[in-house]
């Protein structure tokens, strides 16, 4: 999915920046892990104006880990309760796509958490259950 937004990063000035490590065996619907990753990456991209976008993949003993993490505008700290809302007024752009990555997330028994610095840059950390099963 990440391979989608290397020429837009790339037209935008922006690095794109891909970790995966070799041996992660990860379940989950690919189909919803697409969505989630094209709603993460085209929001980093939208709103970072220099520096550049890195997705980062990363598991332990239960779960696999996804950061999304860029050098973006950043996100106000009143606004980050608001943003997995759909159709925020004070979000606008963000309410849908977030609030469908929310949404898909729990379906597969995972989570998202956010960390933002207004004019430093937001990541989005999301937890998902290596177990066949859980993931299901």
């Amino acid at each position: 999915v990440a391979t989608e937004f290397e020429t837009t990063a790339e037209q935008n000035g922006l690095s794109l920046t891909v970790n995966l490590p070799p041996s992660l065996e990860a379940f989950g619907d690919e189909v919803r892990l697409a969505l989630i990753f094209r709603n993460l990456l085209s929001n980093a991209i939208k709103y970072t104006h220099s520096g550049g976008v890195a997705l980062t993949v990363t598991g332990d003993t239960k779960n696999f880990h996804i950061s999304c993490k860029d050098t973006g505008v950043g996100i106000a700290p009143e606004n980050l309760d608001k943003i997995f809302i759909q159709s925020s007024d004070a979000i606008k752009d963000m309410g849908f796509g977030l609030s469908l990555v929310k949404k898909l997330l729990e379906a597969m028994k995972g989570n998202v958490e956010v960390k933002s610095v207004l004019g430093n840059g937001t990541e989005f950390i999301i937890t998902l259950p290596l177990n066949k099963e859980e993931a299901a």
